[in-house]
């Protein structure tokens, strides 16, 4: 749960409910040019955040 716990420390705490699209772009982006983290790491880092909201947050908004 590494990626999940620095989108939400990325975006000063705030719940990821109150995060937009954009929101999950500018982290990617954050991590691909700040960083420098390698494609495939960008790749698990997207799909860790897609569990997170599959999973966790979109079925607790319904």
């Amino acid at each position: 749960m590494r990626f999940p716990c620095r989108f939400i420390l990325f975006h000063h705490k705030q719940h990821p409910t109150e995060l937009s699209d954009e929101d999950v772009k500018t982290f990617l982006s954050y991590l691909a040019n700040a960083q420098q983290v390698s494609p495939n790491t960008q790749k698990v880092a997207l799909n860790a955040l897609a569990f997170l909201y599959n999973q966790f947050v979109k079925p607790t908004a319904r």
